[in-house]
């Protein structure tokens, strides 16, 4: 739990929930960056939310 699982795991979880909420599905849209962080920071518990809050300032200041 916690730092117990690898940092660059925790880093590419994070990212691949994303992705898979934000692309088309074919039983559902795809969610926009909001909702998806709206999504990502209602996993508290399951996921590391530092990592969420530093990958949501990268998201925001590159795209545009």
């Amino acid at each position: 739990k916690g730092d117990e699982i690898h940092l660059l795991v925790r880093i590419l979880t994070i990212a691949d929930i994303y992705d898979a909420l934000t692309t088309n599905r074919p039983y559902r849209k795809p969610y926009d960056r909001d909702r998806a962080f709206v999504e990502l920071e209602s996993m508290k518990d399951k996921i590391d939310q530092r990592i969420v809050y530093a990958f949501k300032n990268i998201i925001f200041k590159v795209q545009v």
